[in-house]
């Protein structure tokens, strides 16, 4: 979600935000929702910004290396002191047309109330049909404190930028703010073991991308013929249909070679995409 205050100090409620809709979204039984963290990772292989999202050119082949369907988009804004104003879109992967679109607006301490309403209004949209107890189960709010949220945007923030100790400094805030806001508690555990052992969680599909980095930039220096990495994920995920096509039983020696290691390290990455 793309911040259109104007004011910087809103920057990090775009992850937050983003966040909070992901986690809505995924008590939805009939949806399935890629974690913001898959999405995080592949925008940074292919070098692209918050505002690529909405780029009807770069939409279709996001979506296709996530495997997705559709992609969720949006942004907030201040038409008015204290006023604040949500949109959402909703475009197809195959064709890069919105199929669906809401927006609300309200006081800015009503924000999670007007998350909430963002979230039913957007599924209403793509016409999905929710039973009372997942209407209930979206209705909960993280925490009622605004100025605990917006610690826990920062330290999404952070960590998505590897600051894994800044994050867990603005976890830590968060958690001092509202002792009930349990998602900040869970990260601000997950922050303090990265920061102490860096090579955990979603840090090993990080170091899987560079090693194919280093692999193309080795084959480059020896003047061999390569393909970026994207668009070997790219590759990989079209040659599948519903899932990740069976690799062929090696039948020589030959075949048990260097290049077939190479293509499992990539399918490592993508495999959860």
């Amino acid at each position: 979600f793309r911040n259109l205050t104007g004011k910087n100090e809103y920057d990090p409620l775009s992850k937050g935000l983003a966040d909070m809709l992901i986690t809505d979204l995924s008590k939805v039984k009939s949806l399935k929702v890629v974690e913001r963290m898959r999405l995080q990772l592949l925008m940074e292989e292919l070098k692209l910004g918050a505002s690529n999202l909405a780029d009807r050119s770069t939409v279709p082949r996001l979506g296709r290396l996530l495997g997705a369907r559709r992609i969720l988009s949006g942004g907030f804004a201040l038409p008015q002191e204290k006023r604040l104003r949500m949109d959402a879109v909703s475009t197809e992967i195959s064709t890069a047309q919105i199929v669906a679109q809401a927006g609300v607006s309200g006081d800015l301490e009503r924000f999670f109330a007007l998350e909430k309403q963002l979230v039913f209004d957007v599924l209403d949209e793509m016409g999905v049909k929710l039973s009372q107890e997942e209407r209930d189960e979206i209705q909960k709010v993280p925490t009622e404190s605004f100025m605990a949220f917006l610690a826990y945007c920062r330290g999404l923030d952070y960590e998505d930028r590897g600051m894994y100790r800044e994050a867990a400094g603005e976890f830590q805030k968060a958690v001092e703010l509202d002792p009930g806001f349990s998602q900040a508690d869970e990260k601000l555990q997950e922050t303090q073991a990265l920061a102490e052992t860096p090579m955990k969680g979603e840090l090993q599909e990080v170091a899987l991308i560079e090693q194919a980095q280093a692999e193309e930039e080795k084959a480059e220096v020896e003047e061999k013929p390569v393909i970026s990495t994207a668009d070997r994920l790219e590759s990989i995920t079209q040659s599948s249909v519903g899932g990740f096509s069976e690799q062929p039983e090696p039948t020589s020696t030959e075949e048990r070679t260097a290049p077939q290691q190479q293509t499992t390290t990539i399918l490592n990455v993508t495999v959860e995409w």
